[in-house]
């Protein structure tokens, strides 16, 4: 009765066994496949990340260019500024020069007339003559000086525009370039989550192994006990000896001496 209750016992030790190995493997399957799809998750995030980075990099690079061909116009604006104030200068050194000769004649023609009075009349005709020279001159440096004047502030109002849009662009370059950071930084904390994943997905490697060299062990474990059961088995189908052996004290004196020796 003590052998087949220790047979019973260690039957159910082995199924035991048996039912925790297989709990414990699926629950290293169960981690495996978790891991495995953490890792994949992180990922696709980090392409994602890297595509977004990548798009606010050329961006940021349409921007550059863009900012400096604003730059370049706001350089011949202001080019074109400088070449209408010189022309407006030179018109009105003309004018002035016109005018000095204009005043020379005049001067001239009052000596003539101070000298000969007989050339009055010709002197007040040069003086009339002087005057109106002096009068168109006149006149054609003051719309000079206006055309020069018109076309200055054209060329101040473009410059204005230009130096508007270059600072437009320039405000453009710098949140593209805060975007820029943020993305970099973003794909930053991406690859973080992509180094944890793949250390967590190692560990569960780690202990995959780890359980399947347990499951092993048990599986040899429960072979060795299965076959014990076996030899305790065919010990009770041996000659002389029942199915439900009887006590030591109904056996014979030999018998029970060699029951006791088995124990």
């Amino acid at each position: 009765m003590r052998s087949r209750r220790r047979w019973l016992r260690r039957k159910q030790a082995v199924t035991d066994a048996l039912a925790a190995v297989a709990a414990l493997q699926s629950q290293v399957e169960s981690a495996a496949s978790q891991a495995a799809t953490a890792a994949d998750d992180a990922v696709a995030k980090a392409k994602a990340a890297q595509d977004q980075l990548d798009a606010v990099t050329k961006q940021h690079a349409d921007l550059a260019q863009e900012m400096q061909q604003r730059e370049d116009t706001a350089k011949a604006a202001s080019q074109q500024a400088a070449a209408a104030r010189d022309e407006a200068q030179a018109a009105a050194k003309q004018a002035a020069a016109a005018v000095d000769d204009a005043k020379q004649l005049v001067a001239a023609a009052d000596g003539a007339l101070a000298g000969n009075q007989q050339e009055v009349a010709c002197v007040e005709a040069q003086l009339a003559a002087g005057r109106e020279g002096v009068m168109s001159a006149q006149a054609e440096a003051m719309v000079a000086h206006e055309a020069a004047a018109a076309d200055s502030q054209k060329a101040q109002d473009a410059l204005d525009a230009a130096q508007k849009q270059a600072a437009d662009a320039k405000a453009r370059f710098d949140q593209a370039t805060q975007a820029h950071d943020a993305a970099a930084q973003h794909l930053a904390e991406v690859e973080n989550q992509v180094t944890a994943a793949q250390s967590a997905l190692t560990a569960a490697t780690s202990a995959r192994d780890e359980a399947l060299s347990t499951v092993d062990a048990n599986k040899q474990k429960a072979e060795d006990d299965r076959r014990k059961l076996a030899e305790l088995a065919d010990e009770w189908r041996a000659p002389g000896v029942t199915s439900t052996p009887p006590g030591p004290r109904y056996l014979p004196r030999t018998r029970r001496s060699t029951m006791r020796v088995r124990r």
